[in-house]
C-alpha cells in the first residue's frame, strides 16, 4: 500500500477508535471501525465528558464523511476506491480529534489511544475491497 493511503489510513482509524468509546448504534459494537480505547483507558471524573464530547463529534463527522461517499459505517468490506475519495476530509478529521485529545489526555492515555487506533487500522485495512 502506497505512502499515501498509508497516511490517510492512520489518520482515519485514529478517528474510527470514537466509535468504540462513545456508545452510539448497538451496531457499532461489530462495526470493524470500533477500537477498544475505552476497556482500555482510565480517565478522570473530569477528563471523562470533554473526551466522550470529542469523540462523539468525531464519531458523527467520520460516519457524515464516509456516507457522503457511500460508504456504509457499518459494512464489513467498504469500498476502498470510496474511501479514497473521503481521504482528504477522514485525515481532516483526525487531525483535529488528535490535537484536541492531546489537550486532555495524558503521554499514556494518548499512547493508549493511539494504540488502539493501530489494531483498527489493521482491521479495515484487513477488509478494505480494493
Amino acid at each position: 500500500m502506497g505512502k499515501f493511503w498509508r497516511g490517510a489510513f492512520t489518520l482515519l482509524f485514529v478517528v474510527s477508535v470514537a466509535i468504540g468509546f462513545s456508545g452510539t448504534p448497538s451496531d457499532a459494537a461489530n462495526s470493524i471501525w470500533t477500537g477498544d480505547f475505552e476497556r482500555r483507558v482510565t480517565l478522570t471524573a473530569k477528563q471523562k465528558p470533554k473526551v466522550r464530547q470529542i469523540l462523539k463529534r468525531a464519531e458523527r463527522s467520520l460516519f457524515k464523511a464516509l456516507r457522503k461517499v457511500g460508504v456504509d459505517p457499518f459494512d464489513r468490506e467498504p469500498d476502498g476506491l470510496k474511501l479514497f475519495r473521503a481521504s482528504r476530509e477522514l485525515r481532516a478529521i483526525g487531525r483535529r480529534t488528535r490535537s484536541q485529545l492531546s489537550r486532555i489526555l495524558n503521554a499514556k492515555q494518548m499512547r493508549t489511544y493511539d494504540q488502539s487506533a493501530r489494531k483498527v487500522e489493521a482491521r479495515v485495512r484487513r477488509s478494505v475491497r480494493l
